[in-house]
């Protein structure tokens, strides 16, 4: 399945080395978060999922 995916992957996709685009996420409390104001000030981790 992984090797089906690669093939049909996107031109614009991200690959392993990419800088991540600066995307903007609106948290728990309601606040915006813009990816670029995180970066270089502590690590970033990204989590899709439900802890539900």
């Amino acid at each position: 399945m992984v090797a089906s995916l690669l093939r049909h992957r996107s031109p614009e996709s991200l690959r392993a080395g990419d800088p991540a685009p600066d995307v903007s996420l609106v948290d728990a409390d309601g606040n915006t978060l813009a990816l670029h104001t995180l970066l270089g000030t502590r690590p970033v981790l990204l989590v899709f999922g439900s802890y539900t």
